[in-house]
């Protein structure tokens, strides 16, 4: 007899912004009732999991990446009971919510950064990653090149230098260390008992310490899907990673890690494909792609929010990636997805819809 097959494998995914999908009250910034209100349009859609992009409490410099308090809801999409009935509304109609944990980063503005800021006496200092001297420190990726100068940031209330892997408002938690592993638990256990189905983990190749090992980084997503998947075996847990596919293997473990992955090369290879109008990149994705272990997936997908990246094609040699092979559909391409920037196209207008509030991506696993 086979494995029991989990909802996630074969579900069709629609991502959202909830302040730019639907606005109930007239105030100019959607909510969770309007959203609610739409849900038997998005069961029409034959959806099966709504994706919903951070719609906690943020200053919304970087599209609510930017957060403040990972177990609130943005008082400007809505209540908490709002919040709930949605999700309640959402499972009378067989459809899932997965939501966004964002641990790689939070605001400046995050009360924890806040304390952070009196110093190593702060019982929250630890919870960033500090530096008095941040030239004799590793190297460490700046993804965002050309929005920032560097990944250090002078803080003068610490008298040191926090590290930002993006914007320079976004301090890194130090997410392998105990204290924020806690915090990380406790914020599953949170929406997990609300409802949620599961999560998106947000920058997931960067959720460690630049001093640590990169097991670290393993250890620490075993002990989300051992977290999760206690308190719910058939939650979704996906990653966002645009890595090269054969880095990628390692972030599926043992199926012990990631249950999904955003399959940034397939995705990469079919912009490439359409604009060279030929085939073959598709199909030479599709044969090389390495094959997950059992119960994981490569989540397929035409568009989301992040930037359109053909950083896996310029990385392959011999892909044919060349300027003139960048898509002709208007969309920027950059060396890395921005985690939270809006793309310059969405999902809708690729699509042709005249609302890019329409849609923010419709990512697909089966069809």
């Amino acid at each position: 007899m086979g494995r029991k097959r989990f909802w996630y494998e074969d579900a069709v995914y629609y991502a959202l912004d909830v302040k730019t999908f639907m606005d109930a009250d007239g105030n100019g910034t959607g909510d969770f009732r309007g959203l609610t209100d739409q849900l038997d349009y998005l069961a029409w859609l034959g959806i099966d999991a709504v994706w919903l992009l951070p719609f906690y409490p943020s200053p919304n410099r970087d599209n609510g990446y930017d957060v403040t308090d990972h177990y609130g809801v943005d008082p400007r999409h809505g209540s908490p009971g709002e919040f709930v009935t949605l999700l309640r509304e959402a499972e009378a109609r067989k459809i899932k919510v997965v939501a966004e944990l964002v641990i790689n980063h939070t605001s400046d503005e995050h009360p924890w950064f806040v304390a952070a800021r009196a110093g190593p006496k702060s019982p929250c200092y630890d919870f960033y990653i500090w530096s008095k001297n941040p030239e004799a420190e590793p190297p460490v990726e700046i993804v965002l090149s050309g929005l920032v100068d560097s990944p250090w940031q002078y803080d003068p209330g610490a008298g040191a230098y926090y590290l930002h892997h993006f914007l320079d408002f976004q301090p890194d938690l130090n997410a392998t260390h105990p204290a924020v592993r806690r915090e990380v638990r406790n914020i599953i256990d949170f929406w997990l008992r609300l409802g949620i189905a599961g999560f998106r983990v947000d920058a997931s190749p960067f959720l460690r310490n630049h001093h640590d090992p990169p097991e670290q980084l393993h250890d620490l997503l075993r002990d989300i899907h051992q977290w999760v998947t206690e308190r719910r075996p058939d939650a979704l847990i996906l990653a966002e990673a645009d890595l090269a596919p054969d880095e990628l293997v390692a972030y599926f473990g043992d199926s012990d890690q990631m249950r999904m992955i955003f399959n940034f090369y397939l995705n990469q290879c079919l912009f490439l494909a359409l604009a060279t109008e030929d085939a073959a990149p598709l199909v030479r994705a599709c044969r090389t792609l390495p094959v997950p272990p059992p119960s994981c997936h490569w989540l397929n997908f035409l568009r989301h929010h992040d930037e359109l990246t053909l950083s896996q094609l310029n990385r392959q040699s011999g892909s044919g990636c060349t300027a003139r092979s960048a898509p002709r559909s208007g969309c920027k391409s950059s060396g890395a997805g921005s985690g939270g920037g809006w793309p310059r196209c969405s999902a809708a207008t690729a699509a042709g819809s005249s609302s890019p509030s329409a849609c923010s991506s419709a990512c697909q696993a089966r069809r």
